[in-house]
């Protein structure tokens, strides 16, 4: 886990420190995506980070958990489709507008997952 958090820390640096501030809550952060990442082939998880860290996606918010883990088990004919717009909780956002962008994205990835 330490490596793929380190991958999203070079590629969001100071986004990806915003959305795990202390290292109280990196170590949970460790336990939880190694729980749900557990069973999923490291070829798929090597496919995500790929993916994500070579789009445009990259310039936006570092992938949630349920994003990063819905790219990992996406099918093949799904994988042009965008993954998200950026997300982090907006509480951890600092700025108004960094809020408002933030709910903003995380409605548009709510509806093209149909999610409500």
């Amino acid at each position: 886990m330490t490596a793929l958090f380190m991958v999203f820390q070079s590629t969001w640096l100071n986004k990806w420190a915003t959305c795990i501030p202390s290292e109280e809550l990196l170590l949970v952060a460790k336990r939880t995506w190694s729980k749900a990442l557990n069973g999923i082939p490291l070829a798929s998880i090597q496919r995500a980070v790929d993916e994500l860290t070579s789009s445009p996606a990259k310039e936006s918010w570092p992938p949630s958990l349920p994003e990063f883990l819905y790219v990992c088990k996406r099918p093949t004919e799904a994988r042009n489709l965008p993954v998200w717009d950026g997300l982090c909780l907006p509480e951890t956002v600092s700025t108004p507008e960094s809020r408002q962008e933030a709910e903003e994205a995380r409605k548009k990835y709510r509806q093209l997952l149909g999610l409500k």
